[in-house]
């Protein structure tokens, strides 16, 4: 089981978590290569893709966790624009303490780069009607 319960949860989260624009542009393809290995091990597992998870209940899935996603994914981008990538932190400290914001509290190599990957993505999102 997925994060909310629906492997296009993951799915949408791993994608705009960990994709620019560039790689998004392609959603579309993703999604389908997505939706044919699904298909593919559901045939080999002796159901039928067609009735457990036709094409367009994928799409639909998908669109509904998509603001799910985007809600992580600016922190997602965060983390990966930091100055200093190579920093860890100790999370159990941080649980205990119940403060996470140190995670989040690194210098951005070009804030303008992270506000554009945020911003692009979520002009992506509107075109493609996800929001």
């Amino acid at each position: 089981m997925g994060l909310f319960g629906s492997p296009l949860a993951d799915i949408a989260c791993f994608l705009f978590f960990c994709c620019s624009r560039r790689e998004l542009d392609h959603l579309d393809d993703l999604l389908k290569l997505y939706h044919e290995e699904v298909s593919s091990n559901l045939k080999q597992l002796g159901s039928q893709p067609e009735k457990c998870l036709p094409w367009k209940a994928c799409q639909e899935s998908f669109k509904r966790y998509t603001p799910m996603a985007l809600v992580g994914m600016p922190q997602a981008a965060k983390l990966s624009c930091q100055v200093q990538l190579d920093k860890t932190y100790d999370l159990a400290e941080a649980a205990e303490e119940g403060n996470f914001c140190k995670i989040f509290d690194g210098e951005l190599r070009d804030p303008e780069e992270y506000f554009n990957r945020i911003n692009s993505i979520f002009e992506l999102c509107i075109e493609k009607g996800l929001l």
